[in-house]
């Protein structure tokens, strides 16, 4: 499978999900004003969207948590523990990577990993994985 990571754009709401970044990646989006082609001078808007063609065994999602002036969000991004995408298959959370610092360029980097009991580890390279509760 040639499928790495899915980057998704942090939707602008109160409470962003993975959901509603996968809608937002996928949505039909409209870039300006009525132009004529370049090669057949036809008239037309043009759209941008974006598909997948097949979904890959095993999703790998990033976010863009910064605003237009690159400054780091600070609001935070919305998961269930299955996600089930319409029309194609479901997927069980396994693990979150969680970067803490107020600037997107540095800070320090921690995981939450779920193994094979359904089991929840805060992984850190300071400490022992703990496990967590869900």
């Amino acid at each position: 499978e040639v499928f790495y990571t899915l980057q998704l754009r942090m939707p602008e709401e109160a409470r962003p999900s993975v959901g509603s970044a996968l809608r937002l990646h996928c949505r039909l989006e409209h870039l300006g004003a009525t132009v004529g082609c370049g090669e057949c001078g036809a008239l037309g808007r043009r759209c941008l969207s974006a598909s997948v063609l097949r979904w890959p065994s095993a999703l790998t999602l990033g976010t863009n948590r910064t605003d237009a002036d690159q400054q780091k969000m600070s609001s935070a991004f919305h998961s269930q523990l299955t996600l089930s995408i319409p029309d194609g298959p479901t997927y069980d959370l396994r693990g979150v990577a969680v970067q803490q610092g107020d600037i997107v360029r540095s800070g320090h980097y921690t995981a939450y990993t779920c193994v094979l009991d359904r089991t929840w580890y805060h992984c850190n390279e300071a400490s022992k994985p703990r496990e967590v509760n869900k």
